[in-house]
């Protein structure tokens, strides 16, 4: 079994930046500012792994989300964050009770071929391991990763999507800061 290692650098630099954007806007919209730009980009990640994913019904490629928070004292606790990494940022799947309500198309239903111009969609997806169970394997079952290869693929793109997401949201929140100061 070959292990595959990348680095990427430059994340001194990015806390920094971080540090720097929540002492000069303040704490909730440099927490907006920075969530914002990684679940913008990690979209062509999600893209790529519902394209990846293998498909039975549909419902694990319709159960997949990015998110993006702020890192907390249980995320501390594993060995994937760094005590410097101040976000977390995840192509995962929903939770249990949005799983529920999602609305997919049974791509196994034999209703989804009687009508051709409207698919049927069936609500409610089961919340169990089937994305851990696909990217890693079972006892059962090869590894069929999908998540791993997404990322790989578009990690130059989600990169530079949330530099440029970032500093966007920077210039567009100098430009309102610009306009509230009193002339003169």
């Amino acid at each position: 079994m070959t292990k595959e290692v990348f680095r990427l650098e430059g994340f001194e630099e990015l806390h920094q930046v971080f540090v720097e954007i929540e002492n000069d806007i303040g704490h909730k919209d440099a927490k907006r500012i920075i969530t914002r730009g990684i679940r913008k980009a990690l979209q062509p990640t999600l893209a790529m792994a519902k394209f990846e994913v293998a498909k039975d019904t549909g419902a694990l490629a319709a159960s997949l989300q990015v998110e993006a928070r702020r890192t907390s004292k249980k995320d501390r606790g594993s060995k994937y964050v760094e005590p410097q990494d101040d976000f977390i940022g995840a192509v995962t799947t929903a939770s249990g009770k949005k799983l529920a309500s999602t609305q997919f198309v049974n791509l196994k239903s034999p209703e989804i071929y009687k009508s051709k111009r409207k698919a049927i969609k069936q609500v409610g997806i089961a919340s169990d391991a089937r994305a851990a169970a696909l990217e890693f394997g079972t006892a059962k079952m090869d590894a069929k990763p999908f998540l791993r290869v997404s990322l790989e693929g578009t990690r130059q793109e989600v990169v530079d999507s949330l530099g440029q997401s970032i500093k966007m949201a920077l210039e567009k929140y100098k430009a309102r800061v610009a306009k509230r100061k009193p002339k003169g």
